[in-house]
């Protein structure tokens, strides 16, 4: 393995009666309180997150495909708020659908759009190795309400949004 773990072997338990991101936020508890001693301060925090959804299980197509609102809620909001306040954060946010983000734009020192890119890919980006490309198949709204608002069978329709259809960014 590569990366933080190339020093460190650890053996986590899954329990199943937890959900995954459960069991993920105790694994990076553990590590931090483990590691904590050792952890000198950063430069910058790079984030991953995978646009924000309610979890469904009623119907298998439910279980399949993300749905309800957009915004990211507490405890996950104030905690990715926080770190933007500590240190310049880089959130790296993959898009299987648009987010409401316009707090975490504000607050971070940027904002990276992936599509399921790899870890290796977006490190290649951020430390300068490939230049960045790309543009938003999405507008992404500026509010909950501004999605509310919208007609569902119209894109791109949304009062104000955060960053309309086809932003992007790239440098040559």
């Amino acid at each position: 393995k590569d990366g933080f773990w190339q020093n460190y072997q650890v053996a986590f338990r899954f329990d199943q009666s937890g959900s995954f991101r459960d069991f993920e936020r105790e694994a990076w508890r553990w590590a931090w309180q483990s590691l904590q001693p050792k952890v000198t301060p950063v430069d910058v925090a790079v984030v991953r997150r995978g646009a924000p959804f309610e979890p469904r299980d009623k119907t298998f197509i439910e279980s399949v495909f993300h749905a309800g609102d957009l915004d990211f809620k507490e405890p996950e909001l104030g905690q990715l708020l926080e770190l933007a306040r500590t240190v310049p954060t880089v959130l790296v946010l993959h898009l299987e659908r648009p987010a409401v983000i316009p707090e975490l734009a504000e607050a971070c020192a940027a904002v990276v759009a992936v599509f399921g890119a790899s870890d290796k890919a977006v490190l290649d980006v951020l430390f300068g190795q490939t230049a960045p490309e790309g543009r938003l198949p999405f507008e992404l709204p500026s509010s909950m309400e501004a999605v509310r608002a919208q007609k569902p069978d119209v894109p791109g329709d949304s009062a104000d949004p955060l960053w309309s259809l086809g932003h992007g960014l790239a440098y040559g």
